[in-house]
């Protein structure tokens, strides 16, 4: 096989794994395609250089290697054979991943490699990015195999590991000398995925009993201690899970407003423990807590016009709202809508937007001495009158006589 037979059908395979690849030498000085930036973000002033050399270090002619760093994060190198010259060109494929990380993977990796959680947003964006390449055995055989007609001899894989972090002293490789050892934590990440996954559905299902016994199931496969702090190690774990969980919540269309509330609460619970028992009591209270908000606020059966209603009524009470409005919003007629509307909710529009507002104002009578006309602006209601009369038609008294009951 000829170099450019090679060069195009490896870029074939490439671009149909969706990995990038580069052609490169000792002379390369542009690197930041080894990660997209990746690592200059996380660490800062980084250099690519030591990475880089790292990577090529004691590479054989004919032996390429697969490599693997402290954040899941792999390439395939090789050395290119170019006749009539003394130039050393190398292959790097990657960087991709053999996994999908979910955030609770995420905030693991990023304990074990000192990255703060404040990180986690832009960090889960690169893995979003990254191509996944599930099945690496087949992956590496078929590279094997178009290496094996380019060399014209035998091609095994030599596989190593490096720690990001020990780039800058020396290079301190451990080289991987079976394959069944990588396997076997293989099927360990395989295992706690599938109880992570089984979680989320029990939450989105609201199915608290479940939960709670996959939880115990889900913490035999905690990640070893990433910190010397074993509270603030817990407190990181619990946080991650309650991450998850309220995605899982989201997946039950539970309006935002709804988690976002439940979800500040919760890490407040979280950061107020000050023993690693407490923590994860609260992180039983946390399944308990999203498993009753799914029951009680899940939209999963509305219609999504009605979801989105609702949704958007939820945070603009305070605005003029009408059917009209939802109506034009919405592109639909208004007697669509408000059929629609009263057939799923069982209320009016009207009712439904007065009863949110008469429940915001519920807070402001018991917290405040405002006048009742400043009650009503703040919820919603132009006018004081129309606020006392559907107060007292959702509540069976006035504004006023509810918060007289108070004293």
């Amino acid at each position: 096989m000829y170099r450019y037979e090679l060069d195009s059908i490896i870029e074939d395979l490439a671009t149909a794994y969706r990995v990038d690849i580069h052609h490169v030498t000792q002379e390369t000085t542009d690197l930041l395609f080894l990660d997209h930036g990746f690592r200059k973000y996380v660490y800062g002033d980084f250099d690519y250089s030591l990475l880089f050399n790292d990577m090529i270090h004691d590479i054989e002619d004919t032996t390429p290697v697969s490599y693997i760093d402290s954040f899941g994060v792999n390439y395939l190198i090789f050395k290119e054979n170019l006749p009539q010259t003394s130039d050393e060109r190398y292959t790097i494929l990657g960087a991709y991943t053999t996994e999908s990380y979910s955030q609770l993977n995420l905030t693991s990796l990023l304990n074990s490699n000192g990255v703060p959680l404040s990180m986690l947003e832009n960090v889960s964006s690169f893995f979003n990015r990254c191509p996944v390449i599930n099945d690496i055995q087949q992956w590496h055989t078929l590279i094997i195999r178009l290496l094996y007609r380019y060399y014209g001899r035998e091609v095994s894989i030599q596989y190593r590991q490096f720690s990001t972090d020990s780039l800058s002293t020396a290079v301190n490789y451990e080289k991987l000398n079976s394959i069944p050892d990588s396997m076997v934590q293989f099927a360990e990440l395989e295992e706690r995925y599938e109880v992570e996954n089984r979680l989320i559905k029990a939450v989105t299902a609201g199915d608290t009993s479940s939960a709670l016994n996959i939880t115990n199931e889900f913490m035999k496969y905690r990640m070893a201690p990433r910190i010397s702090d074993p509270i603030r190690d817990a407190k990181d774990m619990v946080i991650a899970v309650n991450t998850l969980l309220r995605k899982a919540a989201e997946s039950a269309y539970v309006a935002p407003l709804y988690i976002d509330n439940l979800n500040a609460k919760l890490t407040i619970d979280i950061e107020n423990c000050s023993t690693v028992s407490q923590v994860y009591s609260v992180n039983s209270n946390i399944i308990r807590r999203y498993c009753m908000l799914v029951k009680t606020y899940s939209r999963a059966n509305y219609h999504s016009i009605i979801r989105d209603t609702l949704n958007y009524i939820d945070v603009h009470y305070q605005e003029e709202l009408s059917l009209s409005f939802f109506a034009q919003k919405f592109t639909v007629t208004k007697n669509y809508l408000s059929a629609l509307f009263h057939e799923q909710v069982g209320m009016t529009l009207t009712d439904y937007i007065n009863s949110t507002r008469i429940q915001h104002s519920l807070l402001l009578l018991n917290t405040t001495d405002n006048s009742m006309s400043d009650i009503a602006i703040a919820c919603g209601f132009n006018d004081a009158n129309y606020f006392t009369r559907a107060f007292k038609k959702h509540k069976g008294k006035s504004p006023s006589e509810y918060r007289k009951s108070l004293r």
